[in-house]
């Protein structure tokens, strides 16, 4: 009897290492596939739509940060550089930063300051933490008054014509969500680490979903980086979501961009266009990162496991 069941479990054993053979098989192929792809398509410095001037969209840019002393200024500086008319463009700085963080002071020196060179900016905070960075997002979004969001986290640099090279394609295509640059990293040199972890994120950026937005397949939203259609925003029901049929997860960009995906939105990255961020750069911060994503994807396909098998 015991050895029957041994060779049971040694049958199912063999079967389970079989599965996963097969699929780390398949998945190298993919991989593959799309490596082959992006040979064959280089990226290109792709010129965005023409746009006239006296009908550029009134722009909200978001820029949500906690406890970041050290950067906090340097991005709402970017924010401010951003080559868009001044009358168009609302900045949020949305501060959840502990009342004794540093940050609070820069930050407000920092916004004090723009607004007398005459930006439409303000600090944005709220009594509680709640749903984190996508919390805050929808706690700001009722203030927005620009037709597309733009979202930058602390840590991104921008260049000057990020929202020239985005919104055009936006405005020209009712049917996208969100338009989105990929990421660069400015200190993806600097450890064996970082270029690691940039050698990944590239892949993902300048390899798989390159690939899915030239065959118009959709891809997420990166959590950073992109524009949004306002519309679309409101109508997915904000960055959390509805809270009738959500459950809440780590990983609000994911869940968001199948949401408008459901309600028939598309989206696109261009990969041409490079937006500068930071890398983490200890090995802790890079695993808490990464049980992060997997964790969130996890919690995403639970709570919309059924829409996306019978959409509608």
């Amino acid at each position: 009897m015991a050895s029957s069941l041994m060779l049971v479990a040694q049958g199912l054993l063999g079967l389970l290492l079989l599965g996963l053979w097969l699929l780390l098989v398949a998945a190298s192929l993919h991989v593959l596939r799309l490596g082959l792809w992006a040979l064959r398509h280089p990226v290109e410095n792709v010129q965005p739509p023409p746009i006239d001037e006296a009908a550029l969209p009134k722009v909200t840019v978001q820029l949500p940060m906690r406890n970041e002393r050290l950067v906090a200024a340097r991005a709402i500086g970017a924010a401010c550089a951003l080559d868009w008319p001044r009358q168009r463009l609302q900045i949020q700085v949305l501060d959840d930063s502990d009342p004794t963080d540093e940050t609070v002071r820069i930050v407000d020196a920092e916004v004090a300051r723009h607004q007398l060179a005459g930006f439409d900016i303000a600090v944005v905070r709220r009594p509680d933490r709640r749903s984190f960075k996508a919390g805050h997002l929808d706690f700001a979004l009722p203030l927005a008054s620009g037709d597309f969001v733009a979202v930058l986290d602390v840590d991104f640099v921008p260049a000057p014509d990020f929202l020239r090279r985005l919104l055009p394609v936006l405005v020209a295509e009712p049917q996208l969500a969100f338009v989105q640059g990929r990421w660069s990293f400015l200190n993806e040199s600097e450890s064996l680490l970082l270029t690691v972890q940039a050698l990944i994120l590239h892949g993902l950026f300048l390899v798989e979903q390159s690939y899915l937005s030239a065959q118009k397949q959709p891809v997420q939203f990166n959590g950073s980086g992109g524009v949004w259609r306002t519309e679309a925003l409101r109508r997915a029901g904000g960055f959390v979501g509805p809270e009738t049929n959500h459950a809440a997860s780590v990983t609000e960009d994911l869940d968001l961009s199948y949401r408008v995906r459901l309600l028939g939105y598309q989206s696109l990255t261009l990969p041409s266009v490079a937006v500068p961020t930071e890398l983490p750069e200890r090995m802790a911060a890079f695993r808490s990162q990464q049980k992060r994503w997997v964790r969130g994807g996890a919690q995403v396909l639970r709570s919309l496991l059924g829409k996306l098998l019978a959409p509608g």
